[in-house]
């Protein structure tokens, strides 16, 4: 992907002059940090970029290191097992990824990488908050499943703590000590957003099929997929509260979500798009591409999207946006 195969429409509204703007401006071209790959999950940790890539063919996945500056991805992991690419999350000690029924830590700045939590569920995503790390769990494909649970393990190593069972945890966000928690559902409907305290379990709203979920300080947001071709991006109190759509497409459904000061973004892959909003404006495109973009991260006023190849892997990039 080269940066004349991408476009942009900004608006002067989004810049500093909409009340509430921040810092940042409006959105710059995005330029690709890095080619040829299709990421599955990012995280980011200071000038790194972490992500998990998917081998063509098979449920095999590397995990990869690149700079936010750009350049060539390090390899820090190769699973060549019969795995699965889930959640990817990172703190100031190390890097954590769902491989199967494993949780694995890969302790900075050399590994290697090794489980810390191994249960009778497939690990879907984590977040670390330095001290534990929180992840969730579904037994959705397996024989016999029918439902999840959100944990938590010391980054250092230890016993599982079990916090709540949830059914078909898809997506996660840490909100201080409060875990958001996307599901699935069964794929014609009884998904749910659902808050976690302190192992008690409260409804935020229903859904069909969330697949990105992300918070600020006063809200949760979220990406439903209500059907095979059509989806929303919706927010509501994170005590619980009144649900607001933001966005609604009839070109496939939204996916990932990210907040930044008073910005909400979201990807759509099928209208290979990446959208901003602040407060009440309408959304707007900050970036289109050839490929499909998927997970989104923000780090002050910068933005990236890992975007999949559409014909092969090594079609996919790294994107960068600058406001």
């Amino acid at each position: 992907m080269t940066r004349a195969a991408l476009a942009v429409l900004v608006c002067a509204a989004c810049g500093d002059s909409t009340p509430g703007g921040g810092n940042c401006g409006a959105a710059g071209a995005p330029t690709a940090i890095v080619n040829g790959v299709s990421p599955t999950a990012m995280a980011l940790d200071g000038s790194d970029l972490y992500l998990t890539v998917a081998k063509a063919g098979s449920n095999q996945f590397s995990v990869l290191r690149v700079a936010t500056s750009g350049g060539t991805p390090q390899m820090i992991a190769d699973e060549t097992g019969q795995t699965t690419p889930g959640g990817l999350c990172v703190d100031a000690g190390g890097v954590y990824w769902a491989r199967s029924t494993d949780l694995v830590a890969w302790r900075k700045p050399n590994g290697p990488g090794s489980p810390i939590a191994t249960v009778t569920a497939n690990v879907q995503g984590c977040a670390s908050d330095g001290t534990n790390v929180y992840f969730i769990a579904s037994t959705l494909g397996m024989p016999g499943g029918n439902g999840g649970f959100v944990g938590r393990v010391p980054a250092a190593g230890g016993a599982v703590e079990m916090l709540a069972n949830v059914m078909y945890p898809n997506v996660m966000t840490l909100d201080g000590g409060t875990v958001f928690v996307g599901t699935i559902g069964n794929g014609s409907g009884g998904a749910s957003v659902q808050r976690i305290t302190a192992g008690a379990v409260a409804e935020i709203s229903g859904a069909n099929l969330v697949g990105g979920i992300a918070t600020d300080a006063t809200d949760v947001y979220w990406s439903d997929a209500e059907s095979g071709a059509s989806g929303t991006i919706k927010h509501a109190p994170k005590g619980g509260g009144p649900v607001t759509t933001v966005a609604q497409s009839n070109v496939g459904f939204p996916v990932g979500v990210a907040t930044g000061g008073p910005y909400l973004y979201w990807t759509n892959p099928n209208e290979h798009a990446v959208y901003s909003q602040i407060g009440s404006d309408q959304p707007i495109v900050i970036a289109n591409a050839p490929g499909l973009p998927r997970p989104i991260l923000t780090a002050g006023c910068t933005i990236y999207v890992g975007v999949s190849g559409e014909a092969s892997a090594d079609q996919g990039s790294i994107l960068k946006i600058q406001r």
